[in-house]
């Protein structure tokens, strides 16, 4: 297979990730996301809210959590480990997605109650979060359906 073939097959869905989400690691979001059957739409939400777009994961709030997910190790280093920093990115995620499904399952699947849950009850943040886990959802729907040619999942 040419090179040039390899290297689109590689690109293309990370590109079409990014330009769909506006995260440069949507892709890997969305594994985390998956793992823990966590919606993407409310992940891909959640990962906005808490740093934007930035995936370094060197974030440190004024609370104390770390991240790309803003784990709080006080709350969660005993099922996640060690999750700041360059090296510990994917983890980061990972946790940020098991939390999440802790508290969607908490909540019976309701994403406001959960991103209430998971900052630590700021109901403008929920309200955020839900919104844009809406927004989100409907766009990666309107994509699968004009890419497939049929109904949405």
């Amino acid at each position: 297979m040419p090179i040039g073939v390899c290297a689109a097959k590689l690109f293309l869905p990370w590109l079409a990730a990014w330009q769909l989400t506006g995260h440069v690691d949507a892709l890997q979001l969305a594994q985390a996301a998956d793992m823990f059957e966590v919606p993407r739409a409310v992940m891909f939400a959640t990962a906005w809210a808490e740093t934007r777009y930035t995936a370094t994961n060197t974030q440190v709030s004024y609370a104390g959590a770390v991240g790309r997910m803003q784990i709080l190790p006080q709350a969660w280093s005993w099922q996640c480990g060690n999750v700041y920093g360059r090296r510990y990115a994917e983890r980061n995620r990972y946790c940020g997605a098991l939390v999440l499904r802790h508290y969607l399952s908490k909540c019976a699947e309701d994403v406001t109650c959960a991103a209430f849950h998971y900052v630590g009850g700021d109901s403008t943040y929920a309200k955020e979060v839900g919104f844009r886990a809406l927004v989100m959802d409907l766009k990666m729907k309107v994509v699968w359906s004009a890419a497939t040619k049929l109904p949405p999942p």
